[in-house]
């Protein structure tokens, strides 16, 4: 998310990030309800327990998944 404190994320920003996000994509392809936040190993946890503190949800109910980059290369790309 280009953050250098994860202690500073708010809800705006995250759901600005979606937002821009599928504006500069011009939402073709069509992008799924999962939105990944991808962030380094060191604050990975972190960012985590801000997100679901954020938005007062348990994480399944929440669109928004925070991972880091060698979780989300696993989850999508064989090795």
């Amino acid at each position: 998310m280009g953050v250098r404190n994860v202690n500073n994320l708010g809800r705006d920003d995250f759901e600005n990030k979606v937002r821009n996000s599928k504006d500069i994509l011009g939402n073709e392809p069509q992008i799924l309800q999962d939105y990944f936040f991808v962030f380094n190993d060191r604050v990975r946890n972190q960012a985590e327990h801000s997100l679901y503190r954020i938005f007062n949800k348990p994480p399944m109910q929440l669109p928004y998944k925070i991972v880091s980059l060698k979780e989300l290369i696993k989850s999508f790309f064989r090795d």
